[in-house]
């Protein structure tokens, strides 16, 4: 019999924990990849017993209960995207260097600013390799049944992106740059394992989550769509007046009818937005750099991502999207709004969830 979900996390941490509720509840084989763990006390010598010398590539990841909802791109991942045979004292180095990176003053600092408990100690996954593309989708928090559609394909040297949008499971818009085949079954297949996910109760009901997945094109046995990992996003809440405002599904967050009015701080590494005392609007460029877990603002009201592929939910602004009142994650700010102002200067935003305004002042 299958437990709760929280017994999974609290055991398996929040990314395996996913992975071993899906498994035990059954039904899901065809989208789980073969997987080894290894929890946080076992040896990492206990991968010479537990790891198929067949498994073509590796890539090991962290896991702890603190990363079902949060730790977003703080705990390390070490791929090997190499299809010959496995070398397991290379193996033990990739296990090596997620552990001691999880045990860092950075990460244990980062841990304290989500305000969890964290002891250092983390589980770890070992998967197959998985090549070609790879994304995300979430419900929309403000509108049921559209679905946000993230891709990334990182065999290109610009990690090239695509989003798309979907109204049940038909396509209401997208941008296909890099996607071949069947796009439209291969979103359809998307959007039936996220509400196949959403029914097993592993998130809760009232809150839209995140589901990660890749695009299988080496597994013959599996399915096309892969599952990876799932994680509540933000609480489902509809819009509470309307607004002629800019495109439908850049934002997030409901701000008062007549919105909010912010001091500005512009940033690429982050440490301008540090030791905010007050609410203020955050423009933190996320395209080039992972920002070090010691970017800890507060206060964040409003984010507003700049750079290449701000719409999509990747790690950088995902963290980001979860932590702020209200983001506004559109193109049309880069050319307006993001030109215009700098530190110092003050914007006013007003989102209703699904569309937003947002200004110089």
């Amino acid at each position: 019999m299958v437990g709760d979900p929280k017994e999974y996390i609290e055991k398996y941490g929040g990314k395996a924990g996913a992975y071993f509720y899906l498994r035990d509840l059954g039904g899901f084989d065809q989208h789980l990849l073969p997987l080894v763990y290894l929890n946080k006390d076992q040896s990492a010598e206990e991968i010479m017993r537990l790891f198929p010398a067949t498994m073509p590539g590796q890539i090991v990841r962290g896991t702890h209960p603190n990363d079902y909802d949060g730790l977003v791109d703080i705990l390390k991942t070490v791929p090997r995207n190499s299809s010959r045979q496995i070398d397991h004292a290379e193996l033990l180095q990739m296990i090596g260097a997620v552990r001691r990176n999880a045990a860092t003053d950075e990460v244990r600092s980062y841990n304290e600013y989500e305000g969890n408990p964290y002891d250092g100690k983390i589980g770890i996954m070992i998967q197959p390799f998985v090549f070609g593309p790879k994304g995300s989708v979430v419900e929309h928090p403000h509108e049921r049944g559209t679905y946000l559609i993230d891709f990334v394909d990182t065999s290109y040297d610009d990690d090239r992106h695509d989003r798309i949008i979907a109204m049940g499971t038909e396509i209401k818009r997208h941008r296909y740059s890099f996607l071949t085949g069947d796009v439209p079954m291969f979103v359809r297949k998307i959007i039936e394992l996220y509400q196949r996910v959403r029914e097993t109760g592993f998130i809760d009901h009232d809150v839209s989550f995140q589901m990660e997945f890749g695009r299988n094109i080496q597994f013959p046995e599996k399915d096309l769509v892969l599952f990876y990992q799932a994680r509540p996003f933000l609480p489902f809440a509809e819009p509470t007046f309307e607004l002629e405002g800019m495109e439908e599904y850049s934002c997030f967050g409901i701000t008062p009818p007549e919105g909010l009015v912010l001091p500005v701080i512009k940033s690429i590494g982050g440490s301008e937005v540090m030791d905010q005392t007050e609410p203020f609007a955050m423009f933190l460029n996320t395209t080039y750099k992972k920002l070090s877990p010691f970017v800890q603002p507060r206060n964040i009201s409003a984010f507003v991502p700049m750079g290449v592929g701000v719409e999509s939910l990747e790690h950088c602004t995902y963290r980001w999207v979860k932590k702020a009142q209200v983001s506004i994650l559109s193109f049309l700010t880069q050319e307006g709004v993001v030109r215009e102002v700098n530190t110092g200067d003050q914007v006013k935003v007003i989102s209703n969830g699904l569309h937003f305004k947002i200004e110089k002042v």
